[in-house]
């Protein structure tokens, strides 16, 4: 048995929908049925690299096709509510890309809609597998530093902003909603406490050809005292670690890594090129006193990358009723705190109350 999957937004080699077809399309339990897109360009390179499968531009179609039980939202974010609410209604569960939604009540109206159609509605938080999270969550649940009370994390650096709609904060919801929604589900997944208020800022100094921010910072505070912060930026000259986390008893600091390939071209000349550091897992150092007041630093080991993590674990889900781990109520989260910090920034930063 398996989850006949249906791919909406395509993109060309490398962008999320093809990523998402090369996972389905290799990952038992999952069976690749159908690709959508409006792009006639996008849809000639869909048919050359999956010539078997079903490619259309009719999105209407694709939500009355009875072949098709689980769609996978990669469009701009700007669509992902109204298009999950259609492809519920028809029976079809939904993985939206991230940000899941907007809005706290465009979640609220997902999860009803599932509910009441019995089917199943999640965010693609795919970086819940990444190595270094889970040696975080790991040491913090091993009480390797103490109680946790502050975290820090960090994305960015001193770059021109790309030109497609991830810059258009119309289409995207802002700087903020788009590395914003992996990082905040880290917080939240690694803080064991509920939100009590939320602040955010915004700066605009340098990349005026876009609608996004420059620069954004999201501050969490913790009904049990926890604080947390999220700095997302493009106008960074010098960046700050990864991770920044303190507890009563020690400190894991996670420093960026850079990795380069060489490539030799057919003027037999060398071209190095830089991988994203966003994709490399970076060096998570423990400090911490030993019984004697020393103070030892040691590398905290991790694992290999699982890329098939979520969709793995969602296929086990339907077919075996293995724990859904992504749950809709957990997106539902990280789109309030994103979209308080949103409004915060608006008003000058004044912390709102927000308990979720």
């Amino acid at each position: 048995m398996c989850n006949r999957t249906g791919i909406v937004g395509f993109g060309n080699e490398g962008s999320a929908g093809y990523i998402h077809t090369q996972i389905v399309s290799s990952l038992q339990g999952m069976e690749l049925t159908a690709i959508c897109d409006l792009n006639p360009r996008t849809l000639e390179f869909a048919k050359t690299v999956y010539p078997e499968i079903q490619s259309t531009s009719d999105v209407e179609g694709l939500i009355g096709d009875p072949t098709v039980e689980l769609i996978t939202l990669c469009t701009p974010p700007n669509t992902h509510y109204d298009l999950a609410i259609k492809f519920l209604r028809a029976g079809k569960h939904v993985i939206v890309e991230k940000p899941f939604c907007f809005t706290l009540q465009e979640s609220y109206d997902l999860i009803s809609v599932a509910e009441r159609e019995k089917r199943i509605v999640t965010c693609y938080q795919n970086r819940r597998w990444d190595p270094d999270f889970l040696a975080i969550r790991k040491a913090l649940a091993s009480n390797l530093i103490g109680d946790l009370f502050y975290m820090e994390t960090f994305v960015g650096a001193h770059q021109q902003p790309c030109d497609y709609w991830h810059s258009d904060a119309n289409v995207s919801g802002g700087l903020l909603y788009d590395w914003g929604a992996h990082y905040i589900d880290w917080i939240l997944n690694l803080v064991p406490s509920k939100t009590a208020k939320v602040m955010g800022t915004t700066h605009k100094k340098r990349w005026h050809s876009v609608s996004n921010a420059d620069h954004v910072k999201a501050q969490i505070f913790f009904q049990d005292g926890q604080e947390a912060n999220f700095i997302y930026s493009d106008i960074a000259t010098a960046p700050k670690p990864k991770w920044y986390i303190l507890g009563s008893q020690g400190a894991i600091v996670g420093d960026w890594n850079t990795v380069t390939y060489v490539e030799r071209n057919s003027m037999k000349f060398f071209i190095e090129t830089a991988m994203p550091t966003t994709e490399i897992n970076p060096t998570l150092t423990l400090t911490k006193e030993d019984q004697f007041g020393n103070t030892f630093r040691q590398e905290l080991p991790m694992g290999p990358k699982k890329f098939d993590g979520f969709y793995s674990n969602l296929a086990d889900h339907i077919l075996t009723g293995e724990e859904l781990l992504v749950t809709p109520e957990s997106a539902s989260r990280v789109v309030a705190v994103l979209e308080t910090a949103t409004k915060s920034a608006r008003n000058g930063g004044i912390p709102h109350v927000l308990v979720i």
